[in-house]
This record gives structure tokens, sequence and C-alpha cells, in this order.
């Protein structure tokens, strides 16, 4: 699961329309996401789809943990403000903000997904963040071939399979790509 999420997050990205890219393609130009401006950000990656006449249904956006602490943090973890009968706090789920159905993902790039900065989590990272609608890209995936084995250390059986798959950016205009910084 990880190593598919990683291979595909990576790969989609660079599909995504240049005019739909927020903060621009080096570090300099990257925004910086605070508590205070999160939602901003948000609202702004949805308006690039409004202005790219894309479909309200079915957008997606998928978050490193950080900003989605950010957002859990916010204003909108009082239940009346989020506009839901049970708080962000409360639940942990974010749910739906400005159209979008929120995802959360530690396998989003990095800065060129260099491994050290990964790894380090480190404040000069740049997380090209996305966004989207279900048009954005297409995805398979199948177990093409499985086998039984039996376990040599314990007693009982295993399986494993042979899992492949694909993706393609079909529409770069139903995407966004927001380059962004801590």
């Amino acid at each position: 699961k990880i190593a598919v999420d990683s291979d595909v997050l990576g790969g989609i990205y660079s599909g995504v329309a240049a005019a739909n890219i927020i903060g621009g393609a080096t570090y300099a130009n990257a925004q910086q996401i605070t508590k205070a401006n999160v939602i901003d950000h948000i609202i702004d990656m949805g308006n690039k789809l409004d202005e790219a006449d894309q479909a309200e249904a079915g957008r997606w956006l998928v978050l490193p943990p950080w900003i989605c602490s950010m957002i859990k943090k916010s204003d909108l973890q009082n239940a009346n403000q989020a506009g839901d009968s049970t708080s962000i706090a409360r639940n942990g789920k974010l749910g739906i903000i400005d159209r979008f159905t929120i995802y959360q993902s530690n396998n989003l790039p990095i800065r060129g997904d260099d491994a050290a900065v990964a790894a380090a989590a480190d404040a000069d990272a740049q997380y090209k963040i996305m966004g989207g609608t279900t048009q954005f890209a297409t995805f398979a995936s199948q177990f093409v071939k499985t086998e039984t084995l039996r376990l040599e250390s314990r007693f009982g059986d295993a399986i494993r399979g042979l899992k492949v798959y694909g993706y393609k950016v079909v529409q770069p205009t139903s995407a966004v790509l927001l380059n962004a910084k801590k």
C-alpha cells in the first residue's frame, strides 16, 4: 500500500496543468502554511478548480499529517463552525472542507522526494499538496497471481500475491497543486 501510494502520488502531481499550480515550481515561491491561513489555502485550491470549470462533485484533497493537525486545531474544531453535529477534535475526521473530501497521507512528494528531507521532516521541506476531481486520473490494480505456502517457523499457511497497477493523468485541468512549506 505504501509503495503504491508513494508511486502514484509521486507521479501524478507532475500532470497538473501549469495554470492550476499555486506556489510556483521553485521552493522560493512555496506557500508557508500556518494555523491562521490553512483554510484560506484550501479555499484557494477550490477556487482554482472553479476557475477551470471543474465539477464540484467528487473533489478530493490529500494533505500531510502536519496540515491535518493544524486544521484540527483551527476554529473548525468547534462543531458549530464545521456545520456538523460532532467536532473534528472529538471524532478525528476532517470530512469535507470547501467541497473537498480530505485524505491524510505521509506519501505526498517532498521537494523531489529527497529521502533525507523526508526522514528528517525538515522545516525547509517543500510539500506537493494535491487536490482534484475524480476526472483527473485513472487507476487500476489487480492481483494477477496468488499462491498458498506453508510457514516454516509456525504452524499454518500464508498467502502471497503479485499485485500490478497502473495510473494515468487524463484531464490535467481537473487537479490543483499547492507547493507548501511549514
